[in-house]
């Protein structure tokens, strides 16, 4: 028997019996209340006829003495409170738990849960932008002796379990079918005197919940007499498309965070390995490859690689040709290239970087992934921040392995860095057969791509001034942070300007370099203009 709201609020005060009666505290239904609740609510068909059976499970379950598996899935639009009130009830009128705690929503770090009695109900809101995966898999594996109530919107759910890959023992979906919101359209316009015309095929009420239905049959209704409008219609195809705008207005900013930073889909140009200065053996070993997989399709190991070197050792350009190669012969089946880095898998918050880091790979899905500065993904430049990258590289893994005969992802950074990174998260090892290491460019392969810079920019290098160049050169391959074909690029740049403002001949000459020299210990101190940033 259920106390009255005074009673309930006398015995609040009373920590014993609050810890002791959760069915009384929490003022639940009794065995055969429950079925009269289930019957006499607006839950929808589906959900009845589930919540039902799982009352039925669990006590057969329980009254056998054999296992239960304590977690359950609920999802709905608008009746969730109602429902978790009947599953509440269930669990404790079966003795499965006897204590009802909370991690009350999705904003709620449940790392911080760390004195929770066993044997109770845990409620788990589910939200994509701030509930983490590895805080489901944190339950589960800390929490089993609780039951685990995971609650959200369908929309969320669904994204969620398509995140998680997680299978639940039990699930309650609040889900209404075509002929519940047709019967609930048509009653709402009666009572209010106007007329439901269904003047589409009802399989485009899939596309609407019942809660987004009733909102948008309000809104017109009400228009409509604010107006004074004669007409006392309501069509489904104006329904549809309001509430279609609607979501995607809600949507908008969720959908804005997932694709920032998301990594451009380069343009495919005709890049050729052998137009490429230098770089001998990265070669070698990038056709090695190509010929092996193209001649081994039935023999499909994992086609991952690490690219290392110091910055400017054409790393990126590299993996854009063989990409390119590898379409060609049949190694990946679209000719896509996309190129990302940290920022590019890492969310702001919970929840955020698995989405964020699974897109990104779905746009790459058949081609390549190019993850520059990879690196950093291990690497928390601010201690006051919550780091993300190991979650990236988590979610990474999984996608890696799943789509290894598809998909190649390429790593590239710093050799040592690169090292660290490997050393730190084993499972990469494993799933990275592949590593090609760029070397640094000598003087000479500098100097051929200086005059490759100028040529493709028509212009002409005087003899004298090729010889002032290579002295630059020389030495700045001494210093120890140069950047190789990024340094050669940056002095192409600085001297077409300087020739520029000396002349329209486009001749680069002596005085150009002298110039350029000569101004060298002021652009020390400020960033050098381009054409480019780097």
């Amino acid at each position: 028997m259920r106390i009255t709201a005074e009673e309930f609020e006398e015995k609040l005060k009373e920590r014993e019996f609050s810890s002791c009666n959760p069915k009384l505290l929490k003022n639940l239904l009794t065995e055969h209340e429950i079925v009269d609740y289930i019957n006499n609510s607006n839950f929808s068909i589906q959900c009845k006829n589930q919540l039902i059976q799982f009352f039925k499970t669990i006590n057969k379950l329980q009254n056998e003495g054999k296992h239960i598996e304590k977690s359950l899935l609920l999802m709905g639009d608008e009746n969730l409170s109602q429902i978790k009130f009947v599953v509440q009830s269930i669990l404790v009128e079966a003795e499965v738990s006897n204590n009802i705690l909370y991690c009350d929503d999705d904003r709620r770090n449940p790392y911080e849960l760390s004195s929770l009695p066993v044997n109770g109900i845990i409620e788990v809101g589910i939200n994509p932008r701030d509930f983490s995966i590895k805080y489901s898999e944190y339950f589960f594996e800390n929490y089993s002796d609780n039951f685990i109530i995971y609650k959200g919107t369908r929309d969320d759910i669904l994204l969620f379990l398509d995140m998680s890959k997680i299978v639940f023992p039990f699930t309650i979906d609040d889900n209404f079918s075509r002929e519940e919101k047709l019967k609930q359209a048509k009653k709402i316009c009666l009572e209010y005197g106007f007329v439901f015309i269904n003047d589409k095929p009802d399989h485009n009420l899939d596309s609407i919940t019942l809660f987004g239905l009733r909102k948008q049959l309000y809104s017109l209704m009400s228009n409509a007499l604010m107006e004074e409008k004669e007409d006392k219609s309501i069509n489904l195809s104006e329904i549809i498309a309001l509430y279609v705008n609607r979501l995607k207005n809600h949507r908008r900013s969720l959908d804005d965070d997932f694709e920032e930073d998301s990594g451009p889909e380069i343009p495919h140009e005709d890049i050729s390995m052998d137009d490429l200065i230098g770089l001998a053996q990265v070669k070698k070993q990038v056709k090695r490859l190509c010929n092996f997989f193209s001649q081994k399709k039935d023999f499909i190991p994992s086609k991952h690689m690490f690219f290392t070197g110091n910055p400017g050792t054409g790393k990126t350009t590299v993996a854009r040709c063989l990409q390119q190669l590898f379409y060609k012969n049949g190694v990946i089946k679209k000719n896509v290239f996309i190129e990302t880095d940290k920022g590019g898998l890492c969310g702001k918050y919970v929840g955020h970087t698995a989405i964020k880091t699974k897109k990104i790979f779905e746009k790459a899905l058949g081609g390549v992934l190019f993850i520059d500065e990879a690196y950093a993904l291990t690497q928390n430049t601010d201690d006051r921040k919550i780091d993300f990258g190991h979650e990236a590289i988590s979610t990474l893994l999984k996608l890696m392995e799943d789509n290894r005969d598809n998909t190649v992802v390429i790593m590239a950074g710093y050799s040592d860095e690169m090292k660290t990174m490997v050393s730190a998260n084993p499972g990469l090892k494993s799933r990275v057969q592949f590593s090609i290491d760029f070397p640094n460019y000598n003087p000479e392969e500098l100097l051929e791509i200086t005059e490759q810079i100028f040529s493709n920019h028509s212009y002409t290098l005087n003899p004298e001034a090729k010889t002032r160049i290579q002295a630059i050169l020389e030495k700045a391959t001494k210093e120890k942070d140069f950047s190789n074909g990024r340094f050669a690029r940056n002095l192409c740049e600085q001297l077409m300007l300087i020739q520029a403002e000396r002349t329209n001949d486009s001749i680069i000459m002596p005085e150009d370099v002298e110039t350029y020299l000569a101004e060298l210990p002021k652009e020390i101190e400020k960033p050098i203009i381009g054409f480019s940033a780097i």
